[in-house]
């Protein structure tokens, strides 16, 4: 049986690509670069109460778990005087020995930040939650009265997704909230796919080379196969370096592994998501999402490499679609036309999961972030079969020339 020569191929392309000396080099540097970052990003958000960590693992402990009534009512015998002199502005920054801090400001700031504010939003959450699907149901069927099918139906899904919702404990998630909003990451591994995919395609062309390859009977669709697994393995390769870095080191500076079975509303940036999973499920979803982004960018990094001359031309082609991309997502809220075909869209998917927003199509209320996904991948595939086209174009051209020579 006769072996494969893909794979070997597959490997000279990554070896030739983005597995030189200097491209791993600045692939470590960018990885220590973004570790660093978001460590000191986690303790950036915890620096000002650190001299108070003894304050406050004595409450957190005492606190933490399922919120009673007795829990909340021992917080407000602390927190409610604190409150109101804060209403009226009397509240003293001078030392205080009696306080839990430093001086009732402090306290007021403290008990405020780290167990007052998340409290409230877990006890009361689940009344909420019902609140919002008993309107939710009213409105369903005040629309179907009205003859609005596609109002009626997008309510009757909401309040099906409120339904039952209940924060059942209080606990710290001041690492899950960093790392749902932290984006440096999946900036880094765009722009270390950007840098050895430009050139991928225009190297061939520079040295003639696609004129030796295209003339042999597999030698242009393999290779260029090669170069798409080359790709596809650079960007999986990369996510699960940076994304899983970002991860562990969360995990590690909260060290408290089993908050992520708790529902993902437990965050209030997240209250009003259509999801009901957990935190560890979320983060799973939302890195496969980037993932797809990244793959989305890489598709179009492809396609300009194979339309450019040069390597300059299709990096600031790249680049200006990176950037173009990342601004849309910013100017387009609202404009549902801007950003079904953006990839950037699944670079940030807290932004499409954070709350319900539906598109009418035929009537049937569906979720915006399912269009989004099948856009990008549409994307994708357009890039991908234009690319393999140019590809095919050149490889029959170069046939019939070498045919025509050898005549």
């Amino acid at each position: 049986m006769k072996k494969s020569r893909f794979t070997p191929l597959v490997g000279f392309e990554c070896r030739k690509t983005f597995l030189t000396p200097w491209m791993l080099l600045f692939m470590a540097v960018l990885l220590a670069a973004n570790g660093l970052k978001i460590w000191s990003a986690y303790h950036q958000v915890t620096l000002p109460f650190a001299p108070y960590r003894q304050v406050y693992g004595d409450f957190y402990s005492r606190y933490s778990g399922a919120v009673t009534p007795e829990k909340v009512s021992h917080l407000m015998t602390i927190y409610g005087p604190l409150e109101e002199k804060a209403k009226n502005m009397t509240l003293s920054g001078e030392y205080d020995p009696e306080a839990y801090t430093y001086s009732e400001a402090t306290d007021e700031d403290f008990f405020r930040r780290l167990f007052y504010t998340q409290m409230k939003y877990t006890y009361l959450y689940g009344n909420n939650a019902y609140a919002i699907s008993q309107r939710a149901t009213e409105l369903s069927d005040l629309y179907r009265q009205a003859g609005s099918l596609f109002e009626a139906r997008k309510n009757e899904i909401i309040a099906r997704d409120f339904s039952g919702r209940s924060v059942p404990e209080f606990h710290e998630f001041q690492g899950w909230e960093l790392l749902l909003n932290y984006d440096y990451s999946v900036m880094l591994v765009l722009i270390l796919c950007l840098f050895p995919l430009c050139g991928i395609f225009v190297r061939e062309q520079s040295t003639q080379m696609y004129m030796l390859l295209r003339t042999t009977k597999k030698g242009g669709g393999q290779t260029v196969a090669a170069k798409l697994t080359a790709a596809i393995l650079l960007a999986g390769g990369l996510c699960l370096l940076f994304f899983g870095l970002d991860f562990l080191l969360v995990l590690a500076s909260s060290g408290c592994s089993r908050l992520l079975s708790c529902p993902v509303y437990a965050l209030p940036y997240m209250q009003f998501t259509p999801l009901n999973i957990t935190l560890g499920q979320y983060f799973l979803l939302a890195a496969l999402w980037k993932f797809l982004g990244v793959l989305g960018f890489v598709c179009i990094f492809l396609l300009l490499s194979s339309l450019c001359r040069q390597t300059l031309t299709a990096f600031l082609s790249g680049l200006a679609c990176l950037i173009g991309g990342v601004l849309l997502t910013e100017f387009s809220r609202g404009r549902f036309h801007l950003q079904w075909w953006n990839p950037a869209q699944l670079l940030f998917p807290r932004a499409m999961t954070s709350r319900e927003e539906f598109v009418n199509v035929l009537g049937l209320p569906v979720r915006q972030w399912i269009l989004v996904t099948a856009g990008v991948v549409l994307v994708m595939g357009i890039a991908l079969l234009w690319l393999l086209y140019r590809n095919r174009s050149f490889h029959n051209r170069m046939r019939r020339r070498a045919c025509h020579a050898s005549v």
